[in-house]
């Protein structure tokens, strides 16, 4: 009973000091991220480096993942989704860190050899089995 004492004869100093903490935290949190959670976009998944992710292409991905798993395996479980889910994440990190690393390094593609590997004598096998016609 005495706590509940204590408290009641220091009621504005409790007052006070959880409006403080609350302020705080906001502050916080306008501080470390630039814009308050409530204002934040909500068309984000997440960031890899800085770069964000959309969701509309995230969710995408998503659902193309779990419909070609649907049509291999008959059907779509929770499980099946969350994995989906992860491959696709994976797949989206995966893009992310090559592309950076590939800039990092200075790495390209001429316009000669990209014209040689299409057009050349001898076209790379992947562009010929994807610009062929099998009936013929």
């Amino acid at each position: 009973m005495g706590v509940m004492s204590y408290l009641r004869s220091r009621a504005g100093l409790v007052i006070f000091v959880i409006g403080l903490a609350i302020v705080a935290f906001l502050l916080g949190d306008l501080i470390n991220y630039g814009s308050p959670f409530w204002m934040r976009s909500q068309q984000q998944v997440g960031s890899i480096n800085g770069n964000s992710i959309d969701y509309h292409e995230f969710n995408h991905q998503v659902d193309q993942t779990v419909n070609m798993y649907q049509q291999q395996m008959g059907g779509a479980t929770p499980q099946i989704r969350s994995f989906a889910v992860q491959q696709v994440w994976n797949q989206f990190l995966s893009k992310e860190l090559l592309a950076q690393e590939v800039e990092k390094l200075g790495l390209t593609v001429a316009r000669e050899e990209l014209n040689a590997l299409v057009h050349g004598d001898e076209p790379s096998m992947q562009i010929m089995q994807a610009f062929t016609n099998p009936e013929t």
